[in-house]
């Protein structure tokens, strides 16, 4: 009867023993399945992130090439521009009978500087925003990094 109960208590021991590592085992399964999620979660935002980055990086290069397309523009009109100010001068200095040209090139030549102007903002606007989204996708990539 006294070793009965040994192996009774021993039994329970066992037992006890099994529940404790069954216990332990569902908490350590638990915290895997909230880890899985969350690296599943965190892969979900950086693959968010990734595509984000790479269509600021694909608008920075369309705002880089609509900036080349207007410095070549205005380099185009500037030359116009000088170009239309040499025959100004060599109209003035004509003749008097020649001072109406003089004055509808003169009206072209402001018409331009207009345009100049209009392109020059336009060239800052895009410069401006370029170096914006620069700076966002290195953020975006510094992030990543991190990450």
């Amino acid at each position: 009867e006294a070793q009965m109960g040994d192996q009774i208590n021993e039994l329970k021991n066992q037992l006890e023993s099994e529940k404790s590592l069954r216990l332990e085992a569902i908490q350590k399964q638990t915290i895997a399945e909230g880890l899985v999620q969350a690296l599943s979660t965190e892969k979900d935002e950086l693959t968010v992130s990734v595509a984000t980055m790479k269509e600021s990086e694909e608008s920075g290069r369309k705002a880089l090439q609509r900036v080349q397309e207007l410095e070549k523009e205005l380099d185009s009109v500037m030359k116009d521009l000088d170009a239309n100010k040499a025959e100004q001068r060599r109209l003035e200095v004509k003749s008097t009978a020649d001072a109406l040209d003089a004055t509808v090139l003169k009206a072209q030549i402001d018409q331009q500087r207009d345009v100049i102007d209009s392109l020059s903002a336009d060239l800052s606007s895009l410069r401006g925003s370029s170096a914006q989204e620069s700076e966002e996708r290195q953020q975006l990539r510094t992030e990543a990094e991190k990450m």
